[in-house]
């Protein structure tokens, strides 16, 4: 009996621990996602000079703010899109990345890392605007 309940308690563990780790990988992954959408849309934007300006995203402790405007200080903030960062999630490197009108370039190259308590993923920003993650 005790060997029974030993198997299962194992068996439990097992599952718990796998599903947490599942869980907080795809938090992760929907987390850089989410980031990489806006960020391309940004530049998509900027690309096709939608209301003659640049366009950008600003990395926020709690949320990522999409705006139109030469900086995230300059800008139109009736134009604001917001955006809640998941809870549990932390992001390292620019937290303002501007897309230039017409040609897509942008102000801030290097990489940003989302950060969660079981990994990490990065996305990088070249100064033409490319984005890869």
């Amino acid at each position: 009996m005790v060997v029974i309940i030993a198997v299962f308690a194992i068996i439990f563990w097992l599952l718990v621990t796998g599903s947490t780790s599942f869980i907080g990988n795809q938090l992760l992954y929907a987390e850089r996602d989410t980031l990489v959408s806006l960020l391309r849309d940004a530049r998509s934007r900027a690309m096709g000079n939608i209301n003659q300006s640049n366009h950008g995203i600003f990395i926020d402790t709690d949320k990522y703010i999409s705006f139109d405007g030469a900086s995230y200080a300059a800008r139109d903030q009736a134009k604001d899109a917001l955006f809640p960062k998941s809870s549990g999630v932390t992001t390292a490197g620019p937290n303002e990345i501007m897309f230039s009108a017409l040609d897509g370039q942008s102000n801030a190259s290097g990489t940003i890392t989302v950060l969660t308590n079981t990994g990490s993923s990065t996305i990088s920003i070249n100064n033409e605007g490319q984005i890869n993650w």
